[in-house]
């Protein structure tokens, strides 16, 4: 694994940012990271909002160095490939033709996306049984969430080495997410 020198953070809310920061400070990255994380209203607006201007970003930056892209983004009540055809919709309605003929999936580029939301995969990360149909956000307060963030982006460190195994009772969404994790790191 080559780790970045450039890394962009693309995601809904400061729970997900956190998490994340955690499996990248897992991976001994802390340095040259941009976040771009939502300031209010809708998360999922926010992100297809900047979704094209940091896949250029992306673009530039890699040019001249080793450059990781990550976008979170929560399918709700949707489902993955629905959000994922939604960002890929995105890319190809935009003015700049290399946006447009960007092959996400031949990138250092990981596309997560939590069905409902973050906090199904703060408690399947923490061992706890979950359900894609069932919105837990409400079941705990928001720093109970911020509290459970840090040691679920550390599992999901653990989680995406190569010979880890994927816990059975990782929900679709999150064992997508460790999938996509895992093409990001070994991509040359």
């Amino acid at each position: 694994m080559t780790k970045p020198t450039t890394l962009i953070l693309l995601c809904e809310d400061d729970t997900t940012s956190m998490m994340l920061r955690a499996y990248l400070k897992r991976h001994g990255i802390s340095h040259g990271i941009r976040m771009n994380v939502t300031q209010s209203g809708s998360g999922f607006d926010w992100v297809l909002r900047h979704y094209e201007m940091e896949i250029d970003a992306y673009r530039v930056s890699k040019a001249k160095v080793v450059t990781w892209l990550i976008v979170a983004i929560d399918a709700d009540q949707g489902s993955v490939p629905g959000r994922i055809n939604q960002l890929d919709a995105r890319l190809k309605q935009s003015e700049v033709q290399r946006v447009r003929e960007m092959r996400v999936e031949d990138e250092r580029i990981a596309r997560l996306v939590p069905r409902r939301n973050v906090e199904t995969w703060l408690l399947a990360l923490t061992g706890t049984a979950v359900t894609e149909e069932v919105d837990y956000k409400n079941t705990k307060d928001k720093e109970d969430w911020l509290d459970l963030a840090e040691p679920a982006g550390l599992e999901l460190f653990n989680r995406t080495r190569t010979n880890a195994d994927i816990p059975a009772h990782f929900v679709p969404s999150l064992q997508h997410a460790v999938h996509e994790l895992r093409r990001l790191e070994n991509a040359e």
